[in-house]
């Protein structure tokens, strides 16, 4: 592996490689003594990200809907004045929380589904981004 140790040293990206060339490669830069870090998005790279010294999963969440995006821009948290108009305290107060869950569900909608499952690549890693 000595010679590879030296390969290795000179290539600063690599693509195209097996899982077992990726958990190969980290560990001898490891071994010799460069701090480590590892993209991956698939079960493949569980070995490598692991063995790094940081190990950065990726998760690919779908874009917003068209839907989403418009409903976004025009709605506020706060409800139109004249849904609150001519109520008492206590309809108020409904009217808010319920406006208050619609935009709430818009906003979890822009940010992505939290029932992802997320695959073995975010539980090796020790961080995961979601978008």
């Amino acid at each position: 592996m000595d010679n590879v140790g030296k390969q290795i040293r000179r290539i600063q990206v690599f693509s195209r490689t097996s899982p077992n060339q990726k958990t190969a490669i980290v560990a001898q830069l490891n071994n010799e003594g460069n701090i480590t870090l590892m993209t991956g998005d698939g079960t493949n790279d569980v070995g490598s990200l692991k063995r790094a010294d940081v190990g950065l999963a990726i998760v690919n969440n779908p874009p917003p809907s068209k839907e989403l995006k418009k409903a976004k821009k025009t709605m506020s948290m706060m409800p139109p004045q004249e849904l609150l108009k001519g109520k008492t305290y206590a309809e108020q107060q409904k009217v808010m929380q319920e406006h208050q869950a619609e935009y709430a569900k818009v906003m979890q909608g822009m940010a992505g589904d939290p029932s992802l499952e997320l695959g073995d690549a975010c539980i090796a890693a020790p961080f995961t981004y979601k978008f």
